[in-house]
């Protein structure tokens, strides 16, 4: 998504002396997490684990539109995540807090920052495969996670963190990584290759190893699809984990990406290799 482009679109629905441009909106995002920043006894500096960030949008439906959209390619989250780098040297970035963004209607143009006390758990749901229905919890406490076909990563040393089918052949044992870089997740194909994807919830389809860093971005409402490059396939939908009185506890099948009607099979996805 172009910068310009969406800054053009946005001044035209939101207006006014306080417009919300793009480059403004990453910046009042950055400075209200950065607000958050705590020291510690030698002067340590300290984010929370997870914040909010509500964007209250003036100007009507086709400006909050616009805004949510903007929020939506992941690029916006890879500058927010570049600037934060920028600002807190000091820290790495797996220290930054996981970002939950909420775009609503208002009065006048508004961002605001809090600290969220009991943080959003992630999980997978799997549909497809001998685990179909089943879920898997994304354990925050980890940086890397290793994800494929049975208890084995590939070698006697190594072991799979999600294990998201038993038994079959097509999803490699070494299938992924799944890496937490403070706001979202990436995640990186292995011997799964081309036949791995990242669904989003648009319809596009991303391939890791088809991007220049060989790594895609994750984040809740998208779908990380597995197949064999013809019929079966697994996926596994990444969604807050349900938690007591939280209306954000799960998404609605209302996000899930749409199915595709008629598109053209992928013309080089192969075989997987099954490790």
């Amino acid at each position: 998504m172009s910068t310009s482009w969406t800054d053009f679109l946005v001044r035209t629905f939101t207006g006014g002396a306080n417009e919300m441009t793009g480059d403004n909106l990453i910046r009042q995002v950055v400075d209200g997490i950065v607000s958050l920043r705590t020291r510690g006894r030698r002067g340590a500096s300290h984010l929370p684990s997870e914040v909010e960030v509500t964007i209250t949008v003036g100007g009507g439906e086709g400006s909050l539109g616009v805004v949510s959209a903007l929020v939506e390619d992941p690029s916006f989250e890879e500058e927010v995540s570049q600037r934060l780098q920028n600002r807190l040297v000091e820290l790495p970035i797996s220290a930054h807090p996981m970002r939950l963004y909420t775009v609503v209607a208002g009065r006048r143009n508004r961002v605001s920052v809090d600290e969220v006390t009991d943080p959003m758990a992630l999980e997978l749901m799997i549909e497809g495969g001998d685990r179909d229905g089943e879920t898997l919890v994304v354990p925050t406490a980890q940086r890397d996670l290793r994800l494929g076909r049975g208890p084995s990563h590939g070698s006697d040393s190594e072991h799979n963190d999600l294990i998201v089918t038993q038994r079959d052949a097509f999803v490699s044992r070494r299938a992924a990584r799944i890496r937490r870089l403070g706001g979202h997740l990436r995640i990186q194909a292995l011997d799964q290759g081309d036949a791995l994807a990242v669904v989003r919830r648009s319809g596009e389809r991303v391939r890791p190893n088809r991007t220049i860093e060989r790594w895609a971005p994750v984040r809740p409402g998208d779908v990380i699809e597995l197949n064999d490059g013809a019929e079966q396939s697994i996926r596994l939908l990444l969604r807050p984990a349900p938690r007591a009185g939280s209306v954000r506890a799960a998404l609605t099948a209302d996000h899930l990406p749409p199915e595709p009607t008629g598109a053209p099979a992928d013309p080089t996805p192969g075989p997987a290799s099954t490790g």
